[in-house]
């Protein structure tokens, strides 16, 4: 199910979330993630590619791409949300409980 507000042509694409998924989510955010830039994009960085790809099937947006190999280290892969309509429909969803969020929002 998507939630489809925002402004302009571009609706958000991002879904509504059950609450253990919004959990889950604002646990990984606090742990691995930032929110940076005037915008507030949101990114999640971890060499594991299974809670990168389990961000986005939660989300059902963003882009996954994999970081610079260097030799004798693990893979590193970032999740990246940047389109301002989504992260407004998603911020108020992650709020209870993501402090990162709460700091955004002035929570």
């Amino acid at each position: 199910m998507q939630t489809q507000t925002g402004v302009g042509k571009f609706p958000a694409q991002v879904r509504q979330l059950r609450d253990v998924e919004a959990a889950w989510l604002g646990a990984i955010i606090d742990g691995e993630g930032h929110i940076t830039g005037p915008y507030n994009h949101l990114y999640v960085t971890n060499t594991n590619v299974e809670i990168i790809s389990t961000t986005l099937r939660i989300l059902g947006v963003g882009r996954v791409s994999m970081g610079t190999q260097v030799p004798g280290m693990k893979t590193v892969w970032r999740f990246a949300l940047t389109r301002m309509n989504d992260l407004a429909v998603l911020f108020p969803q992650l709020s209870p409980y993501s402090m990162k969020v709460q700091e955004v929002l002035g929570v």
